[in-house]
């Protein structure tokens, strides 16, 4: 899983890193009103820090929620396969 993790969390790193990326941050503070901007630029850059400080764990977490959910849905289906084929059942005594 952490192989995984640090894959997802680079390529994510690696996007965000790209020119298109970098002009729509840019393209999204000059909507902002420019009393408000230095603000928003703060808050922009707190939420970077915290990404890069809480990213990889996110990640990981997300990446481990989403292996367990995956792994209780296919022992539900399994279950219910099994049921449906009557292994689950009581044989009847003659």
């Amino acid at each position: 899983m952490n192989w995984m993790t640090r894959r997802l969390w680079g390529a994510m790193l690696h996007l965000m890193r790209r020119p298109w990326a970098r002009a729509l941050r840019r393209a999204s503070l000059r909507a902002v009103p420019r009393r408000w901007r230095e603000r928003a630029e703060r808050s922009i850059a707190r939420q970077n820090l915290f990404a890069l400080r809480h990213g990889r764990k996110i990640v990981r977490w997300a990446i481990g929620l989403v292996a367990t959910s995956l792994l209780v849905t296919s022992m539900y289906a399994l279950a219910l396969e099994l049921q449906s084929r009557g292994l689950f059942e009581v044989p009847r005594r003659p």
